[in-house]
């Protein structure tokens, strides 16, 4: 925390993520920041496979791509929706497969152990980012544990903005309508929210199972917002106004 405060209080210029975090670097280090969000780059969608990695043997897939912070993500409700699924006498092994790619997922794997669910979630670890890029615009839904620790307001991870541009509908589990990740979702009409509440989670996925489609009507004008061009150009606009308020105020002086 020293070292980080001894080097950024030096710099003329900060960037974040998002305008929560904007607003507590604000408070330590002045009105030198600016949020400049993750992005992302909408060429890598040109490279990517366009034939499925998935078999075509008429399940519903549901992805996750990235790790797991324990402690910070809460997975919970999605065991207990899957649990309520299993009550209601749904053959989850032969409708559902939830799949897991990335690093860090022991949280992941202890609970299925413990709900018996290794017919239905897969792990397949550590993968190329374009095989992630082409099982998240592949799958049927995409699942997004958004941030469940309060300290931690305004945390929006990269991997979120290749959700936003796969083409696919997200489940956002969320701990609050009124983070930014929610909001973001809502705005974009990406995807659907669900708010400690494991049953709607349950209903939502049994509705996909028996053929239902997600609502899904992404806005091309919110989304422009976050392609890596569009973000540079809005830092390149703001070092360049900063460095105008300087001049003129040294002139001034």
């Amino acid at each position: 925390y020293l070292i980080e405060y001894f080097f950024v209080k030096k710099a003329d210029f900060i960037t974040t993520v998002s305008d929560p975090l904007k607003d507590s670097l604000i408070s330590r280090f002045g009105n030198k920041v600016a949020t400049i969000e993750n992005g992302f780059d909408v060429e890598d969608l040109d490279k990517t496979e366009t034939d499925s990695v998935f078999p075509d043997d008429d399940k519903i897939r549901l992805v996750y791509t990235g790790r797991i912070y324990a402690g910070k993500q809460d997975t919970s409700q999605l065991f207990k929706a899957l649990t309520i699924l299993k009550s209601r006498g749904i053959p989850l092994h032969d409708k559902l497969e939830i799949i897991f790619y990335g690093f860090a997922l022991e949280p992941i794997q202890n609970m299925i152990t413990k709900c018996n669910l290794e017919t239905i979630i897969k792990i397949r670890g550590f993968v190329d980012r374009m095989i992630s890029l082409q099982a998240q615009r592949k799958a049927d839904a995409l699942i997004f544990f958004d941030w469940h620790d309060p300290s931690a307001k305004g945390m929006m991870t990269g991997k979120f903005f290749e959700y936003m541009f796969s083409g696919t509908p997200i489940l956002n589990i969320s701990m609050s309508e009124d983070t930014n990740i929610s909001k973001l979702i809502k705005e974009a009409g990406i995807g659907v929210t669900f708010v400690e509440s494991a049953e709607k989670l349950a209903d939502t996925i049994e509705t996909m199972i028996h053929g239902d489609k997600l609502p899904y009507h992404p806005s091309p004008e919110v989304l422009s917002r976050f392609t890596r061009r569009h973000l540079a150009e809005k830092m390149i606009e703001d070092i360049n106004a900063r460095l105008s308020n300087s001049s003129n105020i040294s002139t001034s002086t």
